[in-house]
Order: structure tokens, then C-alpha cells, then sequence
């Protein structure tokens, strides 16, 4: 296992701590002498002949479970194709060009087929005016990320995502100074650069210019990150976006994250974090995405800290799969502002113009990724934990939730009847508790439900007669105490059978 460190970017975020020193080179200014347009264009007709078009490359990374929502079912197609010599480039399929001086400003060559050995010498780098480039989809598989990356000092926007490279991410993307948005999810270093623990100040000192650096953006999902995440936030940040799951990253959550005031998204879902519930998370005022799935966080949820209100645009609350105890968080329940309103108008998404924001979450007992967030999806999900005790009725103030999952804990009670008021739940998933009464009769009137799985033996009572509920009937099964339609004629109001139950029974997910 290799302990690695991200890349210099990170110093403004995130220090994975490891084992070797290094140092960082200077970087030559790209040359002054710029092509002409007509250059600009032949330098891409060279760029784009490096390469083969392959109609499988951009599938690259598809078998991954992951990965495969997002570089498969977007359209992918041969954008150099119809690139043709003596033809101005500007109107080539792809590029843009400044409106003015017609230099190349922006390439995107994401999903276009492309394969073959990304070139330490390509004729790219003849292209200093570049502020935004994304080549997501590519298959440059065993390809080197080129220090010359750094030259491009005007880039605001930086995709290279399921690329596939080996080696080390080159500390000169440290240059690029006017960087919003770095996309390096779904790659696969093998040999990244690694930092000791006393090099640290030194890397500081050399990576000075990194202070001024913008970043809005920082994607890093599925990699193969090892290391605890450093305290480095010492001021309020422009990050907007912060994605590190599906590493290997342990150790605590650094309370620095505290000073990332424009953070909307953070997705540290799937690696080996611990320490108790990050509560000064529920300061960030514009925070909508919080997952911390799939870790080893652990305690109590003390919702009654001193911030009386909490995390006030949140969307996606996912804490599933930790190991939190002690009663559902109920001042976070019922402070939940943004989850409480219905968002009103067109459809509207997160991200800009050059990155969405993308999501795993588990929506109807399947997990599943989210290419783009909508701003008007609202999800909860604390399943396998060990929370306790009953469903706080507020939980019917959240009337703009889509979906939400409780199972596999050991809460007790009965089901609110103020669920009732979910008339915008999609799925509800209270499976594999101690759940006890009867079915109330308002989740039979939820016309948008779709998914209901109440599994829980202790349920008891006739069942509340809709439609809605003759599509979910297997979410009933092996409640003895449950009679009425939709189960068998033989459980009905003067027949009511037992099961007998196996643990694999009662931990099934049904579809």
C-alpha cells in the first residue's frame, strides 16, 4: 500500500501524511513567441493525429460500478473527426476561441473516442492561451500527467478524469494559480508523489503562490489515497466542492474545514475516517451535500451544540453505514430549512458550465449515481448504525423529502403519522428495526411513493387500503402481525400465520 500525497493543490484543502521528501522544480514560462491562429490549428490537427479513434475508448473505467453512470450513459462520439486542414478552428466541433484575437481558449474532448499515449511533447502545449480543457473519457491509459500542464498559466478549468494515468500528479500543476476546478476522480496513480511529515513547512515555503490560488472545485474520487487529513485551513477558502471518496483515507476530519465557507458539496463517502460526529460542519452556510458514508465514525449525534440553526441549505444528509448510537439527531430534524420547503420553478442543477456535481446515494434499496444533482432532490439516509429510540414526529416537517432510509438500526415506537405529510416521499425504507403499531394510514395516501419497506416484526394491525400500496407488497413480507390485502388470502384478518425467520431474512433488501 502506497501513502501518497494528493497533489500540491491540496495544501489548500488537505495534507495526506507519508514517507518521502521532494522538492519543486521551476517551470519555464511558455514562450512568448504564441502561434499564429492558422498555427493554433495545425497544432491541434497534430495533437488530435497522436491519437487513434476507437469507438470503445471512451468506455473507459465503464466496468467500475462507480464510474459506469457517468462515462457510459453520457453521449460519446469522434469530436476530431470532422476536424479538416485549411479550415478555420474555431468552428471545429470542441473548440473555442476567443472573440476577439481567435486564439484557443477552450477545448473539450470529453467522450470523443480518443486513445493512445498522451505525450510529454504534444503539440497541446503549443496552446498557452488555454483556460479550460477536459479530456474526461479519454483513454490515455498508462499515460504520465506532463509537468508542462503547469505552463498553462491562464487554465481556470482542468478535467482530466477517467484518464487513467500512472505515476506521480507533478507538482507544477501548483502554477496554475488561476485554477477554479481540478477533475482527477476515477484515475488510478500508482506512483504519486509522497511528503514526510517535517518537509511539510518546506513544501509550504516552495508552493508559497498556492495562497492566492482560486479553487472552487476539487475532485478526487477513487484514487488510491492513503494518509490522514491534515489542519492547513488558516483563512476562509473559495472551495466550493470537495470530493475524496472511495480512498483510503483515515485518521479524524480536520476542524478546518470549518473555514470553508462557499463549500456546498463534501463527499468523503467510503474510506476509514473515525472520531465522532464533525458537528461545526452545520456552520457552513451554504453546505447541500454532506456523505460521510461507509466510514468508521462513531458516538452519539449531540445535535443540541451552539449553533441554533443548522446546516441551513442542506439537500443530502447521508451518514449510513458508521457506527453513530444514541436517538435520531431531532434539533437537526427539525432545523433542516431547506428540506422543509418545496423548491419551486424550472429544474435547476448544481455545478456550472464546466463542472456538475455528480452523487452516489441509494435510492430505492439500489445505489446508484447521480450524473447531476438537482436542486430540488432532498434525501436522508442513516441506515446501518445503531441509533435508538423513537422517529421524532418532526420528521413530517421535512415536506420536500424524496426519500428517506432508517433501516437497519434499532429505533422503537411507532411509525409517526405525521409521515404522512411526506406527500413528496419517493421511497421510505424503515426495514430492520424495532418498529412496533400500526401502519399509519397517510402513507397509503402518498401518491409519489413508489418504494416502501417496513420490515419490522413487531407491526401489527390490518393494513391501510390503497393502490399505492399494491406495488410494495414484498415490503409486508414476514410481518406476522400485519393482515389484509396485499398479503396472501391465508394472512388475512382470521388467519393471521407466522414465519419463521432466518438473520439473512430479516436483513433483505427488498426490491
Amino acid at each position: 500500500m502506497i501513502n501518497v500525497w494528493l497533489f500540491p493543490c491540496l495544501l489548500i484543502s488537505f495534507l495526506l501524511y507519508s514517507s518521502i521528501a521532494v522538492s519543486v522544480p521551476k517551470i519555464s514560462s511558455p514562450s512568448s513567441q504564441h502561434l499564429s491562429h492558422m498555427g493554433e490549428c495545425e497544432a491541434l490537427l497534430q495533437f488530435s493525429h497522436s491519437f487513434i479513434i476507437m469507438r470503445n475508448a471512451s468506455g473507459y473505467g465503464c466496468g467500475n460500478t462507480y464510474t459506469s453512470s457517468v462515462c457510459c450513459s453520457v453521449t460519446s462520439y469522434p469530436k476530431t473527426a470532422s476536424w479538416k486542414n485549411g479550415t478555420g478552428c474555431c468552428s471545429w466541433d470542441g473548440v473555442t476561441c476567443h472573440r476577439a484575437t481567435n486564439y484557443v481558449t477552450g477545448l473539450d474532448l470529453s467522450r470523443s473516442w480518443l486513445q493512445g499515449t498522451f505525450h510529454s511533447n504534444s503539440m497541446l502545449f503549443s496552446l498557452p492561451n488555454l483556460r479550460w480543457l477536459n479530456l474526461a473519457g479519454c483513454n490515455f491509459y498508462g499515460s504520465q500527467i506532463s509537468p508542462k500542464f503547469g505552463t498553462f498559466t491562464e487554465m481556470t478549468h482542468l478535467n482530466q478524469s477517467n484518464f487513467g494515468f500512472s505515476g506521480r500528479v507533478p507538482l507544477e500543476i501548483s502554477h496554475l494559480s488561476r485554477l477554479v476546478s481540478l477533475d482527477l476522480s476515477n484515475s488510478n496513480p500508482i506512483g504519486l508523489v509522497a511528503i514526510e511529515n517535517h518537509s511539510f513547512k518546506r513544501i509550504v515555503h516552495n508552493l508559497s503562490q498556492l495562497r492566492e490560488l482560486v479553487l472552487e472545485v476539487l475532485d478526487l474520487r477513487a484514487n488510491k489515497f492513503v494518509g490522514g487529513l491534515r489542519e492547513i485551513f488558516v483563512q476562509e477558502t473559495s472551495l466550493r466542492t470537495i470530493r475524496l471518496s472511495q480512498n483510503q483515507l483515515e485518521g479524524t476530519l480536520p476542524r478546518s474545514l470549518e473555514y470553508c465557507k462557499n463549500l456546498e458539496v463534501l463527499d468523503l463517502s467510503e474510506n476509514e475516517l473515525e472520531g465522532s460526529f464533525p458537528y461545526w460542519l452545520d456552520t457552513l452556510p451554504k453546505l447541500q451535500v454532506l456523505v460521510l458514508r461507509s466510514n468508521k465514525f462513531c458516538g452519539p449525534i449531540d445535535s443540541s451544540k451552539r449553533n441554533n440553526h443548522p446546516f441551513p441549505k442542506l439537500r443530502i444528509f447521508d451518514l449510513s453505514n458508521n457506527k453513530f448510537y444514541g436517538p435520531l439527531p431531532a434539533k437537526y430534524i427539525a432545523k433542516l430549512k431547506a428540506m422543509k420547503n418545496e423548491v419551486r420553478g424550472g429544474l435547476q442543477y448544481m455545478g456550472d458550465e464546466y463542472y456538475q456535481d455528480s452523487i452516489v446515494v441509494e435510492m430505492k434499496g439500489l445505489k446508484m449515481e447521480l450524473v447531476k444533482i438537482l436542486t430540488l432532490f432532498t434525501t436522508i439516509n442513516f441506515s446501518i448504525n445503531f441509533f435508538e429510540g423513537e422517529i421524532p414526529d418532526l420528521i413530517g416537517d421535512l415536506k420536500a423529502l424524496k426519500g428517506l432510509n432508517f433501516s437497519h438500526n434499532s429505533l422503537s415506537g411507532n411509525i409517526p403519522f405525521s409521515m404522512g405529510n411526506l406527500t413528496n416521499l419517493e421511497w421510505l425504507d424503515l426495514s430492520s428495526n424495532k418498529l412496533a403499531g400500526k401502519i399509519p394510514r397517510g402513507l397509503a395516501d402518498l401518491a409519489s411513493l413508489s418504494y416502501l419497506n417496513l420490515l419490522n416484526k413487531q407491526l401489527v394491525g390490518q393494513i391501510p387500503q390503497s393502490t399505492q400500496f399494491d406495488t410494495v407488497n414484498r415490503s409486508f413480507d414476514w410481518n406476522s402481525g400485519l393482515c389484509g390485502h396485499p398479503l396472501p388470502k391465508a394472512r388475512g384478518n382470521d388467519a393471521i400465520q407466522t414465519h419463521p425467520s432466518t438473520s439473512h431474512e430479516e436483513e433483505e433488501k427488498w426490491d
